[in-house]
């Protein structure tokens, strides 16, 4: 004989469904997933932090050996020279007397031949020097003779010249700017 359960019947009457008990297995389960998936989260998050702070030590590790031993020495046999076709000339009117000042400067710039673009920026100088002559007219005619007076002075002109060519011609791959023959004189 086939056991029957027995149906709980209230005062009513009315007759009562027994809850099947909720199955703690698969909530353990799902419980567990979450956990795992918090925990991966997390980490990652950990992750990223950690390759941030290690990226930021060792730029600040480069920065100060950067100022320790100074820029990275390029070959000279690296270097693919460029020199304007005339002399720059530059007449300053010295506010404080009647004094003219004359400049005379040959231009050089030099081209770091290891870099992929190196062809196409020394081609681009070389068929566009009008226009580039014209930006570094102009952004020397806000400079005064004083500019010239010091070694100082002279090399924060050339690393303006510099950083005018690099954003210019959209390239790292001219390296530095030579003043050869340079010439100052005052009437």
């Amino acid at each position: 004989m086939a056991k029957k359960k027995q149906a709980e019947v209230d005062e009513d009457g009315v007759e009562k469904v027994a809850k099947k008990p909720q199955d703690k297995s698969k909530i353990v389960m799902m419980i567990g997933v979450v956990l795992i998936i918090v925990s991966l989260i997390f980490s990652m998050i950990s992750l990223i932090t950690i390759m941030g702070i290690s990226k930021a030590l060792r730029g600040e590790e480069a920065a100060a050996e950067l100022e320790e031993n100074g820029p990275p020495q390029i070959s000279v046999n690296d270097i693919e020279p460029f020199t304007f076709s005339e002399k720059f000339i530059f007449i300053y009117n010295d506010q404080n007397s009647s004094r003219v000042h004359n400049v005379v400067v040959e231009i050089g710039v030099g081209i770091l031949k290891t870099n992929r673009d190196a062809g196409k920026v020394l081609e681009t100088m070389t068929t566009r020097e009008t226009i580039l002559r014209d930006g570094i007219e102009t952004l020397m005619k806000s400079k005064t003779y004083e500019d010239f007076a010091s070694a100082d002075s002279t090399s924060a002109l050339k690393n303006e010249i510099l950083a005018y060519l690099q954003t210019r011609l959209e390239s790292e791959s001219i390296v530095d700017v030579y003043f050869n023959n340079l010439l100052t004189s005052s009437k």
